[in-house]
């Protein structure tokens, strides 16, 4: 019997980030995501106007499948451009995250899975740098990160508390 594999080019997960200016920030946030995400995604850049060559380097991913960048010619600000993000969004799911933020591997699943384990409307990720009642459950608040290998790091140890 002869089967055929059935290729779903659906989008599984839409991430949306808003950029102004901090071009650093930005080549590595995309570095990451495109090494450590598991699902299909779309990865929206918002840029808000930046000045500091970002958008010259937002312009080499125009022929990127799972990148697109929308230019806005001025800072139209943080809503507004996840709402630009939201209009264009493909996947099944839609994470919005700054790109100052730091990501494991299949830090995706991760929080797809909480969503349908847990039927929530949303959820989103742990941070390593908070101060408040954010911070009361994970011993972080002294933690200071200094490389991305003790974030995945610390990562992990929030990971697995969560699952005992």
């Amino acid at each position: 019997m002869h089967t055929e594999e059935i290729q779903d080019d659906r989008v599984k997960l839409t991430i949306i980030t808003p950029v102004h200016n901090c071009l650093k920030y930005t080549r590595d946030f995309i570095s990451q995501i495109k090494i450590y995400t598991s699902n299909s995604y779309q990865l929206i850049i918002v840029n808000n106007g930046s000045t500091d060559g970002t958008s010259k380097f937002l312009k080499t991913f125009k022929n990127n499948a799972e990148i697109d960048v929308i230019e806005n010619k001025y800072n139209r600000g943080y809503s507004y451009a996840n709402n630009q993000g939201i209009q264009s969004a493909k996947g099944d799911y839609i994470c919005f995250l700054n790109n100052d933020v730091m990501v494991f591997p299949s830090w995706d699943n991760h929080l797809i899975n909480t969503l349908c384990r847990t039927g929530s409307a949303f959820v989103g990720p742990v941070t390593n740098s908070c101060a408040g009642l954010q911070c009361e459950n994970y011993d972080l608040k002294d933690v200071l990160l200094s490389t991305i290998e003790t974030t995945q790091s610390n990562c992990q140890l929030i990971r697995n508390q969560n699952l005992k």
